[in-house]
Formats: C-alpha cells, structure tokens, sequence
C-alpha cells in the first residue's frame, strides 16, 4: 500500500507498531531500510501463526531490542526464532495471548487423554521458550500473560538461569496456589516486577509467597483479582522478604476492613507508591487513616471490571 511504501522511505525509523494488520507486508519489511535499525517492533494482534513467524526470522533486524507479537496464535515455538538474530538481542519479548500453554478440547474422555498429552506438549514449549532466553544475555522483561499455564509450567522456571530478568507477568492464567509454590523455587535474583493477577491464588498461596526469601527483591507485586480475604492481606502486610515493595495491587479480592487494618500496622513500605485496595470495603475512619499512612500512594481502583 502507499502507506508501506512511504514507511519504507524512512531509513532512521527505530520503532515500527504494525496491530491488527490481517495481510502484514512480509517482502515489505524485508526490503525496507529501516529494518537494520529497529530496535522496537510490535506485531501485536497481526494474526501471526508459526507460518508466519518462519516469515519474520527470514528477516534481519540485529538491532532488535523488544518484540512484541502478543495477541496472535503461536504455540509451538519455532526453533528457527530462537537462533535469529533479532532474538538474540532482545530485552523485552510479548507473547501475551498466544497458544504456549494450550492443552486443547477438554469436552470428552478421549478429548481428556488427548489434552493429556498437549499438556506435556505445551510444558516442552515452555521449556523451549526459557532455555533460549537463557541465551538471551540481555533479556529484562518477558509477558506470558493469557497463556493457559499451570503449576507444571511454573516449575520450568526452576530449571533455567533467568539472570537479568526483571519483569515477569503470568496474569491471566491458570495459576493457583501449588503455581506460585514452584515459582517461588525458580532463581530469579534480578526480579522487580511480578504480575500474577487474574489467577486462582488464595491465602494459602499469597502466605507462601510473603514467607519466601525469593521475593526480596520484588519493588512491584499484582495481585489483582484473585481470590485474597484478611488473612492473605495481612500475610503481606507482615512479610519481611516483602517489605520493601513499592507498588501493590490488591483489586478486586475479598478483604475487607481486617485486611486493611493490618495494612496500616505494618512496620514494611517505607517507599510504598502505589496501593490499590480496589473496592475493599472498610470504614471512611480506616480509609483516611490509609492514606494517611502512605500518602499520595492509597488508591481504589477496579482494573479488570
């Protein structure tokens, strides 16, 4: 089209977001200038399958630095996408939405046995997926948002040496407690950022995860809509390895005024940020003294509603 080809024209372009493209211009990008410079691409709900990623690493981007190609339909990992060189340098990759952790039809005996054999299928994927990114010296930040996972693929975790990750989500899937007990076990000495909203996380997983020395080095935690009372709140609230926290995301969970009230006790978030209790409801008296307590930080926002 006339747009591509005035794209094309712009040698210096660093950043290209090509979404919601349904025939993506592969010979284009393949041709075009700015291609050896970019260090951003975003091929975010672009309808790309693994036919179409055999397409992209047929291109040469060695300047890449994040990728993101959430909301597609990529399962098994193409190999050849792991020894390309717009890989290799990356430190940001999305696969947010895509088919990692697929298992497939669950409707009928035979579809049960079926799945049980994809569920070991999609753990290999993972596998795949994390000891390339062990080859990834640079990697930071990797979304596995949406992607089905379970408790299985959390311990592939424990498996690989993330060293340089700083940023980890696996919202949106099917994490429950025994879930975060094996992530809990991974070696991650550089994680700041885990978001595990959206799951099946209770109490008993939130008190395993405050009691794990794992977690020191966490500045942000979502625990967004999950399913925390009081008890889990006040797990945090008292936790040692997590109390240097800056931002944390309660939304849409089930404490209430006990919860919140061992907010306020606690002796940890001397740099507290952020703190979104959501619709947690309490006493006006309770909530003043909230935000007295962390100024500027309180807020009570229902994300995901």
């Amino acid at each position: 089209s006339k747009t591509y080809v005035e794209l094309a024209k712009l040698s210096h372009l660093v950043g290209l977001e090509i979404s919601q493209e349904r025939k993506f211009p592969w010979q284009w990008l393949a041709e075009a200038e700015c291609r050896e410079r970019l260090t951003t691409l975003s091929l975010h709900e672009a309808d790309i399958d693994n036919a179409a990623v055999s397409k992209l690493i047929a291109i040469e981007m060695p300047q890449l630095e994040a990728l993101d190609l959430g909301f597609n339909d990529i399962d098994l990992p193409h190999q050849g996408l792991f020894q390309w060189s717009g890989f290799r340098n990356l430190r940001m990759l999305n696969l947010m939405l895509n088919s990692v952790g697929d298992t497939g039809d669950m409707s009928s005996v035979e579809a049960c046995k079926s799945a049980k054999a994809a569920a070991s299928e999609a753990v290999l994927r993972l596998e795949s997926l994390l000891e390339a990114a062990d080859r990834c010296p640079r990697l930071h930040v990797l979304d596995l948002s949406c992607n089905r996972l379970g408790a299985d693929h959390m311990a592939c975790f424990q498996r690989h040496r993330l060293q340089r990750l700083t940023e980890l989500s696996v919202s949106n899937n099917a994490l429950n407690d025994l879930a975060v007990d094996e992530l809990m076990k991974a070696k991650l000495p550089k994680l700041r950022l885990l978001d595990l909203a959206s799951n099946a996380i209770t109490d008993d997983g939130v008190i395993a995860l405050a009691k794990s020395p794992a977690t020191s080095t966490l500045r942000c935690l979502n625990l967004g809509r999950n399913s925390l009372t009081d008890v889990g709140v006040a797990a945090l609230a008292e936790s040692e390895p997590l109390s240097e926290l800056t931002h944390l995301d309660l939304y849409r969970n089930s404490f209430g005024e006990r919860g919140v009230a061992a907010l306020l006790d606690s002796k940890g978030f001397p740099h507290m940020q952020h703190l979104n209790i959501g619709d947690a409801e309490v006493a006006p008296a309770t909530l003043k003294a909230l935000k007295k307590r962390f100024p500027g930080a309180v807020q009570q926002k229902k994300y995901g509603s």
